[in-house]
């Protein structure tokens, strides 16, 4: 038996291994001719500009395994106040922009007298626009719309489906989420409709659910629906009988959804406005191509989102969940691929302790440890599961935490 404290003190050393395995195997490159000087001098030139705090400034490849020649310069800024035509100045401020790097410019403002603490992405006006809208809404406590998190915080005593209202003219295709509390919805021009928006209030109110999250699907893709709750079965009913508006209409593939007991006993899986226990609906977006033998990836797609999602949810983080469909290794039959980045920001107990959840949730729904390739720890199923789940990838950095689900190949 091994002494109490060996398990967390393994999965420390796993961590530091990984990050040492990450600098061993991908040394410190050189950036690109003059990158650095300039990124100084923007930096200076954002520190004279009247209302500026603090700036932060970083430099590094995109990506060292894949993108190694791909350059990114961040730039956090800090505002003394909340006057948001700060974002002008520093886009005045950034034409220059860096030599040899992409340039992103973040600008954090505080809470003030009718505005919410807002961060955004300074170099795009329509965001800035959109993001002095919501701050000075009375149901808004947060905004964030940057490119790693498009999200708008409610105030708890915040109306859902005011809150999904306000975000709509600027989601589009673009996914943008809602959250109050233990709910968070992400929000499209098409998703969620009216019936599923009267539901999650009533949801959001009833003592026996726990914990609510919905990702709209992209023009293509299925939106999912994960709720979990004392009472799996009158969940689950009630979302069967709820209507698909987006769907019904031909609009849109009709939603997913799964309930889970909050000790995951207890799991039912099932399609909004369908009878519970329904085959997978025959949605599949018409390409326009020739007809070919390509497998229905329905339930694997479904599968490995509801999963990664449940993941999410298990390391108490936010964020939406994407997909794609890759050629299986062995070049036979097509899989599944969902993935998703949770950044730091969002991890409110820091990067270890969403990690150890996040394998010990693995490890309980039936995944075991099976390689480590370049930082990351690939888990797969003991047995088939009835999801079409296969295999899972963990993997930190300074970005987050970064998650995917493999689904089985199909043929």
């Amino acid at each position: 038996m091994k002494p109490r404290g060996a398990k967390r003190w393994t999965r420390v050393f796993a961590i530091v291994a990984a990050a040492l395995c990450l600098s061993a195997c991908f040394p410190p490159a050189t950036p690109p001719q003059g990158a650095r000087e300039s990124l100084t001098e923007l930096e200076n030139r954002f520190r004279d500009l009247p209302g500026v705090s603090t700036v932060e400034a970083s430099l590094g490849q995109v990506d060292p395994k894949d993108q190694p020649r791909d350059w990114l310069a961040r730039v956090l800024v800090t505002a003394v106040g909340t006057d948001l035509e700060l974002a002008g100045a520093l886009r005045e401020a950034a034409v220059p922009g860096v030599r040899g790097a992409e340039l992103t410019t973040t600008l954090e403002l505080p809470a003030g007298e009718g505005v919410a603490a807002t961060v955004v992405d300074a170099l795009d006006a329509a965001e800035v626009e959109f993001a002095d809208t919501l701050r000075r809404s009375p149901q808004v406590a947060y905004v964030s719309l940057t490119p790693l998190r498009r999200n708008i915080d409610l105030e708890r005593q915040a109306s859902l489906s005011e809150g999904i209202a306000l975000a709509r003219p600027a989601a589009g295709t673009d996914r943008l989420s809602v959250t109050r509390a233990d709910v968070t919805i992400s929000v499209t021009d098409l998703e969620p409709g009216a019936a599923l928006i009267a539901l999650f209030e009533s949801l959001s109110d009833d003592p026996a659910v726990s914990h609510l999250y919905f990702a709209a699907g992209a023009p293509t893709e299925r939106a999912s629906l994960n709720v979990m709750s004392d009472d799996v079965g009158r969940m689950a009913e009630a979302l069967a009988r709820t209507p698909d508006d987006a769907a019904d209409r031909g609009q849109a593939r009709r939603v997913a959804f799964t309930v889970t007991s909050a000790d995951s006993e207890e799991r039912v899986s099932g399609w909004l406005g369908l009878p519970l226990g329904s085959s997978p609906p025959n949605d599949e977006p018409q390409r326009n191509s020739e007809p070919s033998s390509a497998p229905n990836l329905n339930a694997e797609r479904s599968g490995a989102i509801s999963f990664l999602e449940e993941t999410v949810l298990a390391a108490a983080g936010t964020a939406d969940v994407d997909s794609r469909e890759e050629s299986c290794a062995d070049g036979v039959g097509m899989q599944i691929r969902a993935f998703t980045l949770l950044p730091l920001s969002s991890l409110s107990d820091g990067l270890e302790s969403a990690f150890a959840r996040v394998t010990s949730h693995w490890s309980e729904t039936g995944l075991q440890p099976y390689d480590r390739a370049m930082g990351t720890d690939i888990w797969r199923v003991a047995e088939p599961r009835t999801d079409r789940v296969h295999s899972a990838s963990i993997r930190g950095s300074s970005e987050g935490l970064s998650l995917a689900v493999t689904s089985a190949c199909a043929t």
